[in-house]
């Protein structure tokens, strides 16, 4: 057997951060809520499996609830991507679906 390097898809919380409320399947907008313990900014990337990077930006979170909108390219091919959140402790990701 060969062993590939190990891709986290699915954690939804890390050290406080917290994924919520992801519209799942999307097409035009993403939609979803990160929960911050603290003031910060953070990396958001959507990539699909292959790992190419689709959009990626900088979010800048406030202490609690945040709620964002992620307009994606309108030629995104239907399949599954990634959503991934980069901290100062972690990353977060979660497995999506484009209908």
């Amino acid at each position: 057997f060969k062993y590939s390097n190990i891709l986290q898809l699915s954690i939804r919380s890390l050290k406080n951060f917290e994924l919520l409320n992801v519209v799942n399947p999307f097409r035009e907008e993403l939609r979803f809520q990160v929960s911050a313990p603290q003031n910060e900014t953070v990396e958001l990337r959507l990539m699909d499996v292959a790992g190419r990077f689709v959009k990626q930006e900088k979010l800048s979170l406030r202490k609690g609830i945040n709620a964002h909108a992620l307009v994606v390219p309108a030629a995104l091919q239907k399949g599954t991507y990634i959503l991934s959140i980069t901290t100062s402790t972690g990353k977060l990701s979660q497995v999506l679906q484009v209908k």
